[in-house]
């Protein structure tokens, strides 16, 4: 998937269809996944175990 998005962001035209036969992933998506719709099971898995939000962190590293 990584490499079909490394691909996509390569070309002037985006074709999913194309692409996602070439690169053997579903077109649907690979679309959502470009899109930001979407986020593969391991980062999503990291974002759901993170203790602290982004603005807590900021918070924390202002006070050092």
């Amino acid at each position: 998937m990584d490499e079909a998005i490394a691909f996509l962001e390569s070309q002037d035209t985006i074709n999913y269809t194309a692409v996602a036969k070439k690169f053997n992933v579903n077109a649907t998506t690979l679309s959502r996944r470009f899109n930001g719709k979407t986020v593969s099971r391991t980062e999503a898995a990291s974002l759901h175990k993170k203790l602290l939000s982004d603005a807590q962190e900021e918070k924390i590293w202002w006070r050092r």
